[in-house]
């Protein structure tokens, strides 16, 4: 299993998956699947048969008119690993479907909630629970829909009730000591989402008055009435905006490290420095991610340029260690940002490292969206600086417009749409037009 655990004596969930593995034949099966996919390829026939008989013996498990606490506790943990099994080798899509089926399981039990609740001193079931939320908030998915469970239920059950408080210590696998700073990410995902359908309400605003106007052919009270309405809606989404960035920010420079997760590291310096690093990382690319995605700023704003050099030299500190198995989102957010292309080039160099020593195929789709990324960017940049250059000419042609071309494009304006230099290539976008639905675990 892919994990930030620096022996295999600490990944818990590894010794649970074996101990599984001996009582249940869907566990098996769905392992030896995984390591077949993971070594060979998601594409060879024998591991693609065990990965389909452990689909079928785990559906026959759940067809069992009596299902006992166990017998969930089994059923959850098959999803974690063939989830893992997918994600791992690149898979952008199936892994989703069985994360649904994963939430629909927990449904069926009575929530997460309940199902915490009815098993307290069990530490399997808080690191499913604990593995659940990673995913949930990793998935581009929840980037256009929201987190498929509420983000304040995780936070009762993460900050209020403490759930990565173990009797004795248990690393997280997944998350180690970022379970404040992902709680933060799943709150600017959902943000996020708020935000977008707030834009869309406007954008369909706008798109009536212009139908409107082209129609009766000039202004009128209903046509100012309708402008009004737009121009409301907008001032209420530009406040949003800017009170959900601040709370976000505030948010980000507050977490701390997981205190249950790190005191366990406190006699190996050198791996604790490391996941204090991880965590570090994290923050700035939190910082950089509510300012492109909530703010939509340009990656050319000085105040994220400025950052690029230390997210390198963190990167190079992870590269190569067992911290490197978290970076997914961290690389792609630090790369699309490169405008230069000696950043690029350094961005590219520390790829082929991370390709090198963590053989994961999700890293791979991410390469590949920031590059799609890069390509956007120089193609929206080098139109925007000829649309500049032509400005001159463009202006004389629109003194000779007619008045009420001339009435119409005022009252565009009085719309007040941000300026095009105060735009940044959304990778979402690039994921949703690749048809591809990636999970940053």
């Amino acid at each position: 299993m892919i994990t930030i655990c620096s022996a295999d004596d600490s990944n818990f969930f590894l010794g649970y998956f074996m101990k599984l593995a001996d009582i249940d034949e869907s566990i098996l099966n769905a392992i030896v699947a995984w390591g077949g996919m993971f070594l060979v390829g998601r594409k060879n026939e024998l591991s693609i048969k065990y990965f389909n008989n452990a689909l079928e013996l785990a559906k026959k498990n759940r067809s069992k008119t009596s299902f006992t606490k166990n017998d969930y506790l089994i059923s959850l943990t098959f999803f974690i690993i063939t989830m893992g099994s997918q994600i791992s080798t690149g898979d952008v899509q199936t892994w989703y479907h069985l994360f649904l089926q994963f939430k629909e399981l927990l449904s069926t039990y009575g929530g997460l909630t309940k199902f915490v609740k009815d098993n307290l001193h069990s530490s399997e079931a808080k690191l499913i629970i604990s593995n659940f939320l990673y995913h949930d908030v990793m998935a581009t998915q929840s980037l256009n829909s929201g987190t498929l469970v509420d983000i304040n239920e995780y936070k009762e059950l993460f900050q209020q009730r403490q759930l990565l408080d173990f009797d004795s210590y248990i690393l997280d696998p997944l998350q180690g000591c970022l379970q404040e700073i992902v709680l933060v990410l799943g709150e600017i995902v959902n943000m996020r989402c708020k935000l977008k359908n707030m834009r869309i309400g406007i954008d369909t605003m706008k798109s009536n008055y212009l139908n409107y106007i082209k129609n009766n052919k000039s202004t009128n009270h209903a046509s100012i009435s309708m402008l009004g309405k737009i121009q409301e809606s907008k001032n209420s989404y530009l406040a949003n905006v800017n009170q959900i960035f601040n709370d976000l920010k505030i948010k980000i420079n507050n977490t701390k490290p997981g205190f249950s997760q790190v005191r366990g590291l406190t006699n190996n310096k050198d791996e604790l420095e490391l996941h204090l690093t991880l965590f570090e990382l994290f923050q700035i690319i939190l910082n950089i991610y509510i300012k492109i995605s909530i703010k939509s700023i340009s990656f050319h704003d000085e105040k994220i340029q400025v950052l690029i050099p230390e997210i390198k030299t963190r990167l190079d500190i992870l590269i190569g260690t067992k911290l490197q198995s978290p970076l997914c989102l961290i690389f792609l957010i630090g790369s699309i940002i490169c405008i230069k292309k000696e950043d690029r080039l350094a961005m590219e160099e520390r790829y082929e490292r991370l390709r090198v020593n963590y053989h994961v195929g999700n890293m791979v789709r991410v390469w590949s969206v920031i590059e799609e990324v890069w390509r956007r960017s120089d193609l929206y940049y080098d139109k925007l600086n000829s649309k500049k250059k032509n400005a001159g000419d463009d202006h004389d042609d629109d003194v000779h417009q007619d008045d009420d071309e001339a009435e119409e494009i005022i009252d565009i304006n009085v719309f007040g749409d941000e300026s095009e230099e105060e735009t940044c290539v959304d990778w979402c976008d690039v994921v949703d037009d690749f048809g591809w639905n990636i999970c940053f675990s």
